[in-house]
């Protein structure tokens, strides 16, 4: 055993069913006791199985939240998108009133939106000139 030469001793096997641990205190140069340690390694198979648990507990919880987070970003971005395709196919097909409400947001969307509303006003502006120049 290497704590009575004066050196710390550890030594854990995977196939053994225990661990030990010697610790020397010396009296001078001298080893005058050994605190010797034994162990089981049921504890430590007992805190790892918990560990492994809480784990896979969390990142079970952490797949629900990013999943519900996912969908509701998803959601916020592509029913705008939905409902700017309706309103748009309305404009096409020559309801110059499809769309009325400016958005009131800072993205992309709502300026594709407003830039249609534009659009639909300049088209009807132009149209109104054209019937009012034939009659």
């Amino acid at each position: 055993m290497n704590a009575l030469n004066g050196t710390e001793s550890k030594e854990t096997k995977l196939t053994q069913s225990y661990m030990d641990y010697a610790f020397p205190l010396h009296n001078g140069d001298a080893v005058k006791y050994v605190i010797y340690i034994k162990d089981t390694c049921q504890m430590q198979n007992s805190v790892t199985h918990s560990m492994v648990t809480i784990l896979l507990i969390l990142l079970l919880v952490s797949l629900i939240i990013s999943s519900i987070a996912g969908s509701i970003i998803s959601k916020s971005i592509t029913d705008p998108i939905k409902q700017l395709s309706v309103q748009a196919k309305k404009l096409a097909a020559g309801d110059i009133n499809a769309l009325q409400k400016k958005s009131d947001s800072n993205d992309e969307i709502a300026d594709l939106t407003n830039s249609l509303i534009n659009l639909a006003h300049t088209r009807k502006q132009s149209s109104d000139q054209a019937k009012r120049r034939k009659n």
